[in-house]
């Protein structure tokens, strides 16, 4: 039979080494703590796991779903030897002209050519000032050889004039861009506004 042992005590005021072994922490009636000490992704981020890339603040033009040319494209690259694991992304209006639409993310996957004529963003970690590098490619602008498939609606926009808000979409899990995949923001029309897009995603190991 398992034994866990515990020790009441206030939270640790230092950081466990790795590799230690130290016994659980419980509460005064001695349960075992479960309270969220950190966010939920502290710990990826804290291991450089999680990163982050976002258009300039001009930003771009969210296209229509047929495109061959996305405007905003997270890519994992054949052999990263990593999945990613999407967290969010963030749509900002830069102007107040917009088009009524459906606005969703499209996938690729299979891919052994990467895209071509690409103009790259840089990621960031989380860790901000950590040692993390990101395996996953983000492009402002990318050609394809076809168009994506349109499989997950994220918002709409309702209106052509000043009452396009700041979307904001968690996907807490529920998608995984494998190696030789990529994602992309799209419409069922062409945006004429400029959109500040990004997206926040963690890396791991296959």
């Amino acid at each position: 039979m398992a034994i866990m042992q515990g020790v009441v005590n206030a939270p640790s005021s230092i950081s466990a080494p790795d590799s230690t072994n130290p016994l659980v922490l419980q509460g005064k009636a001695g349960e075992i703590l479960a309270a969220e000490l950190h966010g939920k992704w502290y710990t990826a981020s804290y291991r450089n796991r999680v990163f982050n890339a976002s258009t300039v603040a001009a930003g771009t033009t969210i296209p229509i779903s047929s495109t061959t040319a996305p405007t905003f494209t997270l890519y994992n690259p054949l052999g990263s030897g990593v999945n990613v694991e999407l967290i969010s992304t963030d749509v900002g209006l830069t102007n107040a002209t917009s088009v009524v639409s459906p606005i969703a993310l499209a996938l690729t996957s299979g891919l052994v050519v990467a895209p071509t004529s690409v103009t790259a963003i840089t990621p960031w970690s989380g860790n901000l000032g950590g040692s993390g590098v990101a395996q996953a490619k983000v492009y402002s602008a990318a050609t394809l050889a076809a168009a994506s498939t349109t499989f997950l609606n994220l918002f709409s926009i309702s209106a052509t004039s000043g009452a396009f808000p700041n979307f904001h979409y968690d996907f807490d899990g529920k998608i995984i861009v494998a190696p030789g995949s990529l994602v992309y923001l799209v419409g069922t029309a062409a945006q004429t506004s400029g959109t500040l897009n990004s997206f926040s995603w963690a890396e791991w190991p296959l």
